[in-house]
This record gives C-alpha cells, structure tokens and sequence, in this order.
C-alpha cells in the first residue's frame, strides 16, 4: 500500500522530534506562545484547535505543506504506537501536551476530556487508547479545510484518519460514514498502479462497513489490475490418517503474473522473493488429523468438470506447494475471505471466523 500513500508508516525518532520542535509546531502545541493565540482552557483539542485555526490563516505553500506533514507523522505515530510497533522511545504526552505534562492529576484528566471530544453520534472511544493526543491532532489538521486541499493525497489522507476513527469507536457512526463515502467519491486517480492500491483500501472500508458485494468487486477489478488468478476449488486427498479412499477438499489455487509485478506505469515495484523465509507452522499433534492435507497426486486423478474450466496456470499448480504470492496478491486474497459471510452458518461460522 505504500504506492498509494507518500509516506511510510514509521518515522525515526530523530525526525519526529525534529518536526514537533518547528517554531510553528511550538506555537501549536503550546510550547511557545503568542498574543493572538488562545489559552489552554481544560480542553486540549479545543486548545489546539482555536490555535490552529489562527495560524493557519493566509498560509503560504511550504507552511500549509508543513503543517500537512505534521498531521501525517501524528497519524502514522499513533498507528505505530497502538497497531504496528515498535513503542516509541519518547513521551508522547511531553511534546503534545507541555501545560499539563507535569501534574498527573491535570494530564489524566486532559486525555480523558481529549476522547471525550472524539465522540461521534453519541458513540464513545475506549477510554484507555494509549497516546490519544496523537490522534486528535492528526485528525484536527488532516480534517482542516485550509491544509486538505482537492489532490487525491489530500483527500486520502482524510479518509484514512476518519476511516480510523470510525473504527476506533464502540458502533459505526452515521457522520462519519458519510463524510468517508463522500471523500471516496470525489477521488480521482490516474494509472493502475496507484488505483489498484486505492481498489483494495476501498475495499477494506466497504467490508467494515458491511458492503460486502462492493467489496468483491473492488477486489476483482484490482485483482484484474494486477493479473492475478485464484479460485477457490476442491482436490482429492485425505485430511486424516486412517482415511481409506480420498474425498474432495477445498482448497485455494491462486497465482501472481512475476511479469506485471516488474513494471508499471509508476516504475519499478516491489518483486516476488520465492525464497523469503516464512513462518513455521505449529504442528496439530493430533491423533486423528494429518499436519497438512495429503493431496491425490495428478496422474492418480481424473480431471474435474471444476478442473476442465480452470486457467492452465492454475490447473498446473500443485495445491501442496503454490508459489508465492506477491505482496499487493496476498492483501487482496485475505481481503477477500473478509469480505466473505455465511449469513446461516450451520457450524457456526461467522465473519469473525473467516478473518485472516
């Protein structure tokens, strides 16, 4: 995904700190202070933002570019903190929130009146999301009229920070959900390198939000974009061992094209290392089951109707030994399973079952 966004997600610390220390960050956070800039009040969000919006009247092209980097870095660091990792090797509260940072009492405080601001429709954060200050002040600058402008990045960032929100909540928000859909809409992006990325981002929102039919098919025409193959099919084998004959079991084929994966209209991309070392399976330890399906060897089967209409790419493969997939293939293979619900399960599946 990182051909869609102009960032990665992880920043050292060097030039995280580097950033919070610009005079204008100072000014932001309180750091440094300003006659014509409003005092903190109790509430940090509202603080940071009355002050946001005097300083970013009448900016200037590198100061609205700066202050669009400030609420990138704040975003992805929050991630980082919460979701990815590694920690952060600094005190979070220390650069955002200078006022307070030394009465525990007031700090504690400020963060709770911070997730309390946060609340969309009446639909309230968990009240112990480490480092919260990261996320309002992304979300206060990335959703500022004055920094957003009409570029695709813009606009996907701002989705991308509501996106979150929406998920950081305890039920979906009706608001939310519309300024997101809203933004998707007016997305225009050219070259399939970039659009097939922003196919699969969208469908990663379509399936949060329970559109599962729009999901699939943002998948498939990404899919599609990137040559990429898979059914999902049966093969004969034995999945246990005192089985006597062998029954159909379902399986997945799928397959990248390597040639797609070199080039693009935006240059060179990431390949397919087939040699890349993987995780270890645990082993069942079971008395019954087998540790892998042991499928029927080719010339020891007859063909499939399922077989006759497959790809010969694909009707090649060895369901025991596939070749890797490259890494935009994956997303969208265990996309797919997510966007996947049996809405009568008779053992019990659901969409939590079917999560990758």
């Amino acid at each position: 995904m990182l051909s869609l966004f102009p960032f990665s997600l992880q920043f050292g610390d060097e030039f995280c700190l580097r950033a919070l220390d610009k005079p204008l960050a100072r000014l932001l956070l309180g750091h440094a202070n300003d006659t014509h800039l409003s005092i903190y009040g109790g509430s940090w969000t509202r603080f940071v933002s009355q002050r946001f919006d005097v300083l970013s009247e009448d900016l200037d092209e590198d100061s609205r570019r700066f202050f669009w980097d400030l609420g990138y870095i704040a975003y992805a660091l929050f991630l980082q903190s919460n979701i990815t990792g590694p920690p952060l090797a600094w005190d979070v509260a220390e650069q955002l929130q200078p006022l307070v940072y030394d009465d525990p009492v007031k700090l504690s405080n400020s963060r709770r009146t911070i997730i309390q601001d946060l609340s969309v429709d009446g639909e309230a954060l968990y009240q112990l999301i480490p480092n919260v200050e990261l996320f309002a002040l992304a979300k206060i600058i990335l959703n500022h009229d004055r920094v957003i402008g009409q570029s695709a990045f813009s606009i996907l960032a701002r989705i991308q920070v509501n996106f979150l929100h929406q998920r950081l909540l305890n039920e979906n928000s009706a608001t939310l959900q519309r300024r997101i859909y809203n933004d998707l809409d007016a997305v225009k992006l050219d070259g399939a390198g970039l659009l097939k990325s922003f196919l699969i981002f969208r469908a990663a929102i379509h399936t949060y939000h329970g559109f599962d039919r729009r999901a699939r098919e943002d998948l498939e025409s990404a899919a599609k974009l990137t040559g990429f193959q898979f059914v999902l099919t049966g093969r004969l084998g034995k999945r246990t061992k005192y089985q006597d004959r062998d029954l159909s079991q379902l399986v997945v084929l799928a397959k990248s094209d390597i040639d797609s994966q070199h080039t693009n209209e935006q240059g060179p991309v990431e390949t397919i290392n087939q040699n890349a070392s993987q995780p270890q399976n645990l082993d069942l330890n079971d008395e019954t089951l087998l540790e892998s399906i042991s499928f029927t060897k080719e010339e020891h089967s007859l063909p499939s109707q399922s077989d006759q209409s497959l790809s010969p790419s694909l009707a090649s493969l060895d369901p025991s030994n596939q070749p890797a997939l490259s890494p935009l293939d994956s997303i969208i293979l265990l996309s797919y399973a997510s966007s996947i619900i049996n809405t009568a399960p008779v053992d019990g599946l659901a969409r939590e079952g079917t999560l990758p």
